[in-house]
């Protein structure tokens, strides 16, 4: 695909990435319950080493948030959440 000053150039090459996640728990109706989950991921390079500068081919990083809802028994009720990412072709 091309479009006039833009080249678009397939490659196979593989983009590895990592993440981590956390969760806040409280209690709720006597039970243990996740409050708010969050998970970030970030590329790495073909080495296994972080890809931290935005310049940096391959660079993309994202963080997930979602808080859960409950009623007094324990029983979800709903959940909210928002992801916010960056990449080298801008934010999203």
């Amino acid at each position: 695909m091309e479009d006039v000053g833009e080249t678009w150039v397939y490659s196979d090459e593989v983009q590895w990435s990592k993440s981590s996640g956390t969760n806040r728990y409280g209690v709720v109706g006597g039970q243990a319950l996740v409050l708010e989950s969050v998970t970030k991921s970030w590329a790495v390079d073909g080495t296994g080493v972080d890809i931290v500068d935005a310049g940096q081919a391959g660079y993309n990083t994202s963080v997930t948030t979602v808080q859960y809802g409950y009623n007094g028994k324990g029983q979800m009720t709903g959940a909210d959440g928002e992801t916010q990412g960056e990449t080298n072709s801008g934010k999203w």
